[in-house]
């Protein structure tokens, strides 16, 4: 089994699937946990995600340092009370990279990505969009 982006990354590869509209946007990626630290798949997102002519730009704990959102402790189903919820840390950590937008290849960081961005106030600041739909864009 494999995932939707290393699938994509294949298509790309073997001249299937042609990015025909290069993308301009200031992009950081988080690593979900389970696609990152428990299945070790990092870099195929990124390549495809740099194919789109994104420019990436790395937050300082990613990869197999990276840090949850939230998603993956079931944190998407509750509602927070905490003074820092950790969705809002993370949010915190990729906007401070400067990007415009948050990619990722997990619905649940999406959902807490995004839930983050529209509690602090900053939905119109930085845009959280899913790999696949990165993907589709550069289809257009």
């Amino acid at each position: 089994m494999m995932h939707h982006s290393q699938y994509v990354e294949q298509l790309i590869d073997n001249g299937h699937l042609k990015l025909t509209k290069k993308l301009n946007d200031m992009l950081t990626y988080h690593d979900s946990c389970y696609l990152g630290r428990y299945n070790a798949v990092y870099d195929a997102p990124r390549e495809v995600i740099a194919d789109t002519g994104i420019n990436i730009m790395e937050m300082a704990r990613s990869r197999e340092k990276g840090f949850c959102c939230g998603g993956g402790g079931a944190q998407v189903w509750f509602e927070s009370h905490q003074p820092n919820p950790v969705n809002e840390i993370r949010l915190e950590e990729a906007m401070g990279t400067g990007a415009d937008t948050i990619g990722t290849a997990c619905p649940f960081c999406t959902i807490m990505l995004s839930s983050a961005a529209q509690s602090k106030g900053v939905s119109e600041q930085v845009a959280v969009k899913d790999f696949a739909l990165l993907v589709a864009e550069a289809l257009e």
